[in-house]
Parts: C-alpha cells; structure tokens; sequence
C-alpha cells in the first residue's frame, strides 16, 4: 500500500480499513467497535476504500497532488493541501490562510469558481479538477462552492436534489407554467423533447409540453431545474409517479415514502437533461457512485417480494418518515 496515500486518509477512515480488511471484522462489528451507526461506518468505509483506490491512481499518474509545472496561486494551493492532504476542517484552514478572500463563504467560492475556470484552459489540470470535484463528492464535507459540486456519492446526502427537482416539476405557480408554455411549446414535427408539468390545474394532474431540440433550448430549460424526457411514454410514466404520490395522495404512509424515492430517482435519471440538471460530467476521470444501479436493485427487488406475498399478507411498515431518510 502507497503509504503517501494511506496517510491521506484520516483516522477513523484508517481504523475502518484496519478492522475490516486486516482483523476481519464484519461491517456491524467494526461499527460497534468504533461506536458508529451502521450507516455511518459504512459511509466512512465506503469514503476509505475510494479514497485509497483514487489518490492510488492519481499518485502514480502526476506523482504529486499539484502537477508538476503547473503553477497554482499560492494561498489556493495552501487551502487544497489543508484540505486533502492534510485532512484539516474547514474552519482550521480558512483560520491558517492569511488571504481575507477565504474568510467568507461569499468571496472564497467567487475565488475558487475563477480559479477553476482559468485551470480548464489547461490540459495539465485536468486530472487534478477531477480528483478536486470527486474528492468533494466523498468528503464528509463539501470544500468547492454549490456551483461545482456533483451530486455526493452518499445517496442519503442527495435528499435536497430530490427536494428540488420534486419543486421544480410540480410546485411551479400557474402563471410561470402559463409563460413556459407560451414561450417553449412546439407543434412542428421536427427533433423535440418532453417537459412533464405537475399541477392540480390540469385533468390528470400533469401536462407534457413538447419542445424543439435545440441546445440553446436545452441550456435554458434545464437551468430552470425542469426534466426534458425524449421519449414521451417517459415523460408520461415520470409525471404520473410524481403526480400519484404528491398531489393524488392526500395521506402517505411511510412505506409508501420508502417505495417513491428510489422510483422517482430511477425514473428521472432517463431525463435527457439529466447531467446538467445534477451538475454531473459523466466522462470525468475518477468518476463513480456508491450506490451506482442501487435504485433499480431496490425497485427489483420489491417487485419479487410482491409476487411472492401470501394472499392477505401485508407489507412491514417502515417506521422512517419518507421526508427524514
């Protein structure tokens, strides 16, 4: 093992690999032994093994966490190497910089956001964005500004995305629905694509605007937070799960909370837009999600359960509201 990158991974980070891979401890004892919630463990674990597999790989690609050649200012460069090599907290690294700028969340993110875009001029930088964006993905804090972040890798940590896109697609006031359709609605028969609209308004709940394909188009939509499917039957299948389980259903039980999440995630992850609604560059080096296909496995697996249900058996309520997963 690279000790360079071993001694990158902090301490409870080290003891969850020791107990696991050296002493053979299963997730639940080494848990208890560290006097973590099973989540909790299993996060810090999941963190460890791609942190060791990640810098591993990066380490024998530049040698270093700054290429070298590739110059960096100088107060930027203190705050990567407090932050990843160091392993220090924010609040310990923007007391140690000198530079002002990185005091306040405001000026520090206008800092980083530049600094980011004058790297990518650089093909040298590459690698080293995409080990910061995927780094900030895994912490167990965020250090780049919302503006560069990715979804985390921990789907728990995800429940603000979900939040927004639930708002976005059917919180919209009628008079901002009224001007998106005014606006983007297509009759032609050229390439379009789908908005699906939930709102009491309509008959079934929901309406599907067409719209052209157009990147410009896309780009204004898809900053707006709003989903465009290719396929109608999608857009259809999409607004009606959301529908059915928002506005339609008065009362939900929390089993039926449980049941929508990953549904509503896998259903809306065949969006068109989907990257750039999520902030996602899906060719980006280092690039991997730790409960990659999860939701599809959940959604499978309930379907199984079902068919094997008694008749007049019911399923085990889950005593975990939906909105607190």
């Amino acid at each position: 093992m690279n000790e360079q990158v071993w001694d990158i991974l902090n301490d409870e980070e080290q003891m969850a690999i020791t107990l696991t891979l050296s002493h053979g401890k299963s997730s639940w004892e080494a848990g208890e032994i560290m006097n973590k919630a099973h989540y909790k463990f299993l996060e810090i674990k999941g963190r460890a093994e791609r942190f060791l597999k990640m810098f591993t790989e990066y380490i024998e690609e530049e040698g270093d966490l700054i290429p070298e050649g590739l110059l960096l200012p100088v107060h930027f460069h203190e705050y990567l190497e407090m932050l990843i090599i160091k392993r220090k907290s924010l609040k310990e690294t923007i007391e140690t910089i000198e530079d002002d700028r990185y005091k306040l969340s405001s000026t520090r993110n206008a800092l980083i956001i530049e600094i980011f875009t004058k790297l990518k001029e650089f093909k040298k930088a590459t690698l080293l964005l995409d080990l910061l964006v995927e780094f900030d993905r895994w912490n167990n804090f965020r250090i780049l500004p919302v503006e560069l972040q990715e979804p985390s890798a921990f789907k728990r940590r995800n429940k603000s995305r979900d939040l927004k896109h639930l708002k976005n697609i059917c919180g919209l006031p009628e008079i901002i629905i009224v001007k998106i359709i005014e606006k983007y609605r297509y009759g032609g028969k050229l390439k379009h694509l789908f908005i699906p609209i939930v709102a009491p308004l309509y008959d079934n709940g929901y309406i599907l605007v067409p719209v052209r394909y157009k990147p410009k188009i896309i780009t204004e939509l898809s900053k707006l937070g709003l989903p465009l499917f290719y396929k109608e039957s999608e857009a259809k299948d999409f607004a009606d799960l959301v529908y059915q389980f928002i506005i339609n259903k008065k009362h939900k039980t929390c089993n039926e909370g449980l049941k929508f999440r990953p549904e509503f995630r896998f259903k809306i992850g065949f969006a068109y837009n989907h990257s750039e609604l999520n902030n996602i560059t899906p060719t980006r080096t280092f690039m991997e999600n730790s409960y990659q296909n999860l939701d599809l496995h959940i959604i499978r697996k309930r379907k199984k359960k079902k068919l094997r249900r008694l008749p007049g058996e019911k399923p085990v309520a889950n005593d975990q509201i939906f909105w607190n997963q």
